[in-house]
């Protein structure tokens, strides 16, 4: 027999059970917390929340170029007749600060990721945050990764919009951040299985500067390997870095054929694509048909770069044979291209 009805208050509950299990150094204890089954569903169903409850309000701002969440939202807004300013990212605080004050006075909400999702670089935009606030204006803040690293203020206007898995979102919202949810209340939510996976999702490794640099200019006098943020690839724009991986890249080999070939030499599965192993890469003949940065990564790194992009987890770079691998992965890939 198929009983088919839902629980409708399990979201709420798992969201309240959150709320108590969360470090307060990401959700303080004035702040709300929702759960959602993706970075890009939790962006689509907050924002268009907010626009619902404020449907006299059409404009809307966001900072393109540090993330893809917003890729699926963006069409949607078009049509509903929003109006969108683009904020642009190489702007330094200051600037964006007056490019707030420069807004409609119908602006809703300002759509801002604070950490790159490949690179790991990082800006707080706290004046950015702080002055949208001033404004009453939404700011809705994706992060990838700088939320287990970086504490933010929830100011009442904010929302920290945090990625902990491909299926796994929390929401941090202020206290004026209460939009109605659209659909992710009607999906089946386990409270101690979901609130379980998100304190073991928040056990990552501590950042180890000197580790990532040690191995980047180790592995660039070892081999052909090139560090990826040293300014020729990388504009920061302020950006600070995380240290939590290291990247590099290879100008002249298919980092396809360094990744599986060091793959078994330290022990890990590769993998498809997104299953987020140790060591990613951005090659399409992984990727393929659907680069990762299709229309978002701006300005977007040459194709010899992407074709040779690595990027290693601490816990690879720790390994004492990862320099043999790279090595031998480097030495593989030049015999396959001839």
């Amino acid at each position: 027999m198929k009983f088919d009805i839902l629980d409708r208050h399990s979201w709420e509950e798992t969201n309240e059970a959150l709320q108590q299990a969360l470090p307060r150094n990401l959700c303080p204890a004035t702040a709300a917390v929702r759960v959602y089954g993706g970075l890009a569903p939790a962006v689509f169903e907050l924002a268009f929340g907010i626009a619902i409850l404020y449907s006299h309000r059409k404009s809307a701002a966001v900072i393109p170029g540090r993330t893809w969440a917003f890729e699926s939202l963006l069409p949607h807004l078009y049509k509903e007749g929003f109006s969108v300013r683009e904020l642009m990212a190489d702007q330094d605080s200051s600037a964006l600060v007056k490019a707030v004050d420069e807004l409609k006075k119908d602006t809703l909400f300002c759509l801002w990721s604070e950490d790159h999702p490949v690179l790991g670089t990082y800006w707080s935009g706290d004046e950015l945050d702080a002055k949208l606030n001033d404004r009453k204006i939404f700011s809705i803040r994706v992060s990838h990764a700088a939320f287990h690293y970086r504490p933010q203020p929830i100011r009442p206007y904010s929302v920290r919009i945090c990625s902990l898995a491909p299926r796994l979102t929390v929401a941090v919202l202020g206290e004026k951040v209460n939009p109605p949810p659209l659909a992710v209340h009607r999906l089946p939510w386990d409270l101690n299985k979901i609130v379980d996976n998100v304190l073991q999702a928040l056990k990552v490794e501590a950042e180890n500067q000197e580790a990532v640099s040690d191995f980047e200019s180790r592995i660039e006098k070892l081999t052909g390997f090139r560090r990826f943020i040293d300014g020729d690839h990388t504009n920061m724009n302020g950006d600070h870095r995380i240290f939590d991986r290291a990247v590099i890249y290879h100008p002249e080999v298919n980092a396809d054929a360094v990744l599986r070939t060091m793959a078994p030499t330290l022990g890990f599965a590769v993998g498809p694509a997104g299953s987020m192993p140790p060591a990613e890469i951005l090659n399409l003949c992984r990727w393929a048909p659907n680069p990762p940065l299709a229309q978002w990564w701006k300005p977007e790194p040459k194709p010899e770069v992407l074709r040779g992009f690595l990027c290693l987890s601490l816990s690879l770079i720790a390994k004492t044979n990862v320099d043999a691998a790279l090595v031998a992965g480097e030495r593989e890939a030049k015999s396959l291209s001839g």
